[in-house]
């Protein structure tokens, strides 16, 4: 029986990531609904909701950080798409899953 370090896509080297869930309810997702669809269907959708609130963390501590990118929340919305959106790619690499990914939208 394969093990969670084997490395064949979709089975049980995914097996942790598939349990991925985020810590508390998340908003709506920054990404474009294509962008989430084709990640649910790859991944769960677990997954990308965790992505998700890695995404609004990331973008929360990059303006922290770097209070210059801030401003207001549209601001903060941009900035979110493109964190959730590494996050999501992360997660699609790591699974094995990301043969022909669509373009990050």
């Amino acid at each position: 029986m394969p093990d969670a370090t084997t490395s064949t896509p979709g089975t049980a080297a995914s097996v942790w990531l598939r349990n991925l869930r985020p810590a508390a309810a998340v908003p709506e997702s920054a990404s474009t609904a294509a962008t989430v669809a084709d990640a649910v269907d790859r991944i769960g959708p677990g997954p990308v909701e965790w992505a998700g609130e890695v995404g609004g963390s990331m973008a929360t501590r990059i303006i922290g950080e770097i209070p210059e990118l801030g401003g207001g929340t549209e601001q903060f919305d941009t900035l979110r798409m493109g964190t959730e959106s590494s996050a999501i790619r992360s997660l699609l690499w790591i699974s094995g899953l990301a043969d022909s990914l669509p373009a990050v939208t």
